[in-house]
C-alpha cells in the first residue's frame, strides 16, 4: 500500500470516528470553553479589585450599547473586552454576557488572564498591555452539527462553503465601525447552482482588528470547517457560523447573496483520472477504492451490550434492520411500548390540528389513542441515532415507573418519522404558574410546596430507583407537567444520559442544558465530573424560582441588587432572618424559607457540597429552622 493510499484511508477512518463522535446539534445545546493564564495575583490586591470593577463595567456598557464594548481601570492595568455575536438576539446576549461574567470568576480565580466563549457570546479580560492589539489567528473552539454532508455533494457543498466565507471574510473586513464595534456580515449561496438548497452563513472580527488581521483571522478559522450541516468556529477575535437552514439576523443587516462563478467550458484536454489511452488513472483507481472502503465502513456498528462488552457485528444483506427493531420489542414483551404508524398518529391528532407547545426536539401535539384516551405526541427532529437505537433508547425510558415521571404509552418508527407518545398532562407546564403575577394566588403556597416535593421524588427515582440510572440533564419549569391533580411529572428525556447503575457519574464531549440551570461542573471539569449532582443543581434552581416567582437571573430590576435571585434571597436570610419582605403571613413564609434554603444548598459550587435527592427529601421533613444556610462564597454568583 502506497503513501497516497494510505492517506485516503487515514480520511475514511477519521471520517467515520467524527460521525460517530461529534457532540448532539448545537442549535439545541449550550457550549462554552474557557482559558486562563497561568500567572495569578494575590487575593485582595489591587488588581483583583480593578479587575471586577473591568468586568462588571464591560458587560454593563456592552449591553447597553449595541453588544460590544472594551474597558479598563484608570491606571491601565486590567483590560476587559465583552462582545455578544450579532446572529443573536439582544435578549440572547444580555443573559449570555451575564452568565460569562458569573463563570468566568470562578473558571480563572485570581488568574491575571482570562477568557470564556459561549455560543453567543465573549468575555475577556488581561493584565498589562491591551491583549487587542494581539490577532488570535487560532481556532480556539468550534462545534458542529454531526450530520455529515454525503459523499456525492461533498464537492459542491465544499465549494459553495469556500466561495460564501471567502466572500464574506472580505466584506466584514472592509465593513465600517459604524455598527457599534461589530464587524460582521451574513450571507448565503446556492448549493448546487441550479436554484436548489442554500447555505447560510455569518462572520465577524472584534472591531479593534485591522482590515487584513479581519480578513486573515476569518480565513484561518474557516479553513478547518468540515463538510457538516452546520457548525461554528471561534477565535479569540474573529467568529463564523454556517448552517444549511436560516438563524437569525438583525433587522438592520444587509444579507450578501454570493452566486457562483460559471463553470468553465470543457476542454479537450485529458481529465486528470483518466491516462493517455483512456484507462483509469492510478488515482482514479485509489479513489474508487477509498470509497469502497468508506461504504463498507458505514456497514460496521459497534454495539455495547449491557455487560458493558464490545461486540463487533457486521451487517450485511442477511440482517434486516425492520426484523431486529421487531426481534428487540419482542423480547421486551408487554415492557415493550406500543408502536403506531405514522398514519394513526395523523387519525389520533385530527391531523396535527391542536398544538401544544414546541421545543427544542419537536412539535408537541394534543391526540386521542384508540382507547379514548387524551395522549401528548411530541415529533422529534434532528436525530442522529439509528432505528435500532432509537428503539433501545424509547425501551429504556418506557422501563421507568413512577408517580413523579410521564408515563411514556408508545412510539412511531417509520423511515425519518420519530414520535414519542406520552400520558397528556392537562394542566401543562410549571413554567405557565410560577412566573405569572398571580402565581401564588392560583396555585398557592401548600401546592407549589407539594409539588416541589413530587419533583424530588421523581427525580430521586431517576436517580436511584429505576433499572437504569438516568441523569436528566434539562430540569427546569417547562420540563415539569402538571396532571388534572396538580401532580408533577417530570417529563423530556431528549437531553438525559443513561448511566450504569453501578456509576454516578459521565464524560461530556459537550455540554448540555439550559442557560441559569446548568451545573458548573457541565461547563468545566475544573468543578468535578458530572454526576446526578448536576440534575440536583438545576433542581436547587428550579426550587429558587418557584420561591420568588420569577427567573433567576433577571436583566431588567428596578434594584441591580435583585438582578441575581440567589444572591437576593441569600441576603434576607442570612442578615434578616426571613422573608417577609416578601409581603407573606408566618405560615407561608415558613414554606418559602424552608424551600429557599434546600434550594440554596443544592447550588453549591462543588458537586461533592451538594445533597443527593434521597437528602433532599429528607430536608424536606424538618423545619426551616433546623435547616443551615449555606455560606454564601460555597455556590454560584453573578458579579456585582
Amino acid at each position: 500500500m502506497d503513501s497516497n493510499l494510505a492517506v485516503l484511508l487515514a480520511i475514511v477512518v477519521a471520517v467515520v470516528c467524527v460521525a460517530r463522535t461529534t457532540p448532539p446539534a448545537f442549535a439545541q445545546t449550550v457550549q462554552v470553553w474557557s482559558e486562563c493564564s497561568p500567572q495569578n495575583y494575590t487575593a485582595g490586591s489591587a488588581y483583583g479589585t480593578s479587575l471586577r470593577g473591568v468586568l462588571k463595567d464591560v458587560v454593563d456598557a456592552a449591553v447597553s450599547g449595541g453588544g460590544y464594548a472594551v474597558a479598563n481601570d484608570a491606571g491601565g492595568a486590567a483590560h476587559g473586552l465583552a462582545i455578544c455575536y450579532a446572529d443573536a438576539p439582544p435578549e440572547v446576549c444580555r443573559l449570555c454576557l451575564a452568565m460569562a461574567a458569573g463563570n468566568l470568576s470562578l473558571a480563572c480565580p485570581r488568574a491575571v488572564g482570562g477568557a470564556m466563549l459561549y455560543n453567543n457570546c465573549l468575555l475577556r479580560y488581561a493584565g498589562g498591555a491591551p491583549f487587542l492589539a494581539r490577532p488570535d489567528m487560532a481556532q480556539e473552539f468550534s462545534f458542529y452539527n454531526p450530520n455529515m454532508t454525503s459523499a456525492g455533494d461533498a464537492a459542491q457543498f465544499g465549494a459553495a462553503l469556500s466561495r460564501l466565507m471567502d466572500r464574506l471574510a472580505l466584506a466584514a473586513a472592509s465593513s465600517s465601525s459604524s455598527s457599534r464595534g461589530r464587524r460582521f456580515a451574513f450571507g448565503q449561496t446556492n448549493i448546487t447552482g441550479d436554484g436548489g438548497d442554500s447555505l447560510y452563513a455569518f462572520v465577524q472580527c472584534v472591531d479593534d482588528l485591522s482590515p487584513d488581521d479581519c480578513r486573515r483571522c476569518l480565513q484561518s478559522i474557516a479553513a478547518s470547517l468540515p463538510m457538516t450541516r452546520g457548525g461554528r468556529a471561534y477565535s479569540l477575535t474573529c467568529y463564523t457560523r454556517f448552517e444549511v437552514v436560516p438563524f437569525y439576523r438583525p433587522p438592520t443587516a444587509t444579507n450578501l447573496v454570493v452566486v457562483a462563478s460559471p463553470a468553465p467550458a470543457p476542454e479537450s484536454a485529458l481529465l486528470p483520472t483518466e491516462s493517455r489511452d483512456g484507462r483509469p488513472s492510478k488515482l482514479r483507481m485509489r479513489l474508487a477504492l477509498a470509497a469502497s472502503l468508506l461504504v463498507i465502513s458505514c456497514f460496521i456498528v459497534v454495539k455495547i451490550r449491557k455487560s458493558g462488552k464490545f461486540q463487533l457485528r457486521i451487517i450485511g444483506k442477511n440482517s434486516n434492520p425492520k426484523e431486529n427493531i421487531e426481534e428487540l420489542l419482542d423480547n421486551y414483551g408487554s415492557l415493550a411500548p406500543k408502536r403506531y404508524k405514522y398514519s394513526q398518529l395523523k387519525d389520533m391528532t385530527g391531523s396535527f390540528s391542536e398544538k401544544l407547545g414546541e421545543g427544542g426536539y419537536g412539535m408537541v401535539y394534543k391526540g386521542t389513542s384508540p382507547d379514548g384516551h387524551f395522549v401528548a405526541v411530541k415529533f422529534l427532529h434532528d436525530l442522529t441515532r439509528n432505528g435500532e437505537e432509537f428503539v433501545n433508547e424509547v425501551i429504556s425510558i418506557r422501563r421507568t415507573s413512577h408517580v413523579n415521571v410521564v408515563t411514556l404509552v408508545g412510539f412511531c418508527l417509520e423511515g425519518s418519522k420519530r414520535a414519542l407518545i406520552y400520558e397528556y398532562m392537562p394542566n401543562g407546564s410549571l413554567e405557565k404558574f410560577i412566573y405569572a403575577e398571580n402565581s401564588k394566588t392560583t396555585l398557592g403556597w401548600d401546592k407549589l410546596y407539594d409539588i416541589a416535593v413530587g419533583i424530588a421524588r421523581g427525580l430521586e427515582y431517576l436517580h436511584r430507583g429505576c433499572n437504569t440510572r438516568i441523569i436528566h440533564f434539562d430540569i427546569k419549569p417547562h420540563n415539569i407537567l402538571l396532571d388534572h391533580d396538580f401532580v408533577p411529572k417530570i417529563a423530556d428525556f431528549g437531553l438525559a444520559k443513561l448511566c450504569n447503575p453501578k456509576e454516578s457519574y459521565l464524560s461530556m464531549a459537550g455540554m448540555r442544558g439550559t442557560i441559569g440551570f446548568i451545573a458548573p461542573e457541565v461547563f468545566s471539569r475544573r468543578f468535578g465530573v458530572v454526576s446526578t449532582k448536576s440534575d440536583v443543581y438545576s433542581y436547587g434552581m428550579m426550587l429558587l424560582e418557584m420561591v420568588g416567582g420569577r427567573k433567576n437571573l433577571k436583566a431588567s430590576v428596578d434594584n441591580p441588587s435583585e438582578m441575581y435571585f440567589p444572591d437576593w434571597i441569600y441576603r434576607c436570610l442570612a442578615d434578616v432572618g426571613s422573608l417577609h419582605s416578601f409581603d407573606m403571613e408566618h405560615e407561608t413564609e415558613e414554606i418559602a424559607r424552608k424551600m429557599a434554603s434546600i434550594g440554596l444548598w443544592c447550588i453549591q459550587v462543588s458537586p461533592s457540597s451538594r445533597p443527593t435527592m434521597s437528602k433532599v427529601l429528607e430536608m424536606f421533613e424538618r423545619s426551616a429552622d433546623e435547616l443551615e444556610i449555606p455560606p454564601k462564597h460555597c455556590f454560584y454568583s453573578a458579579i456585582q
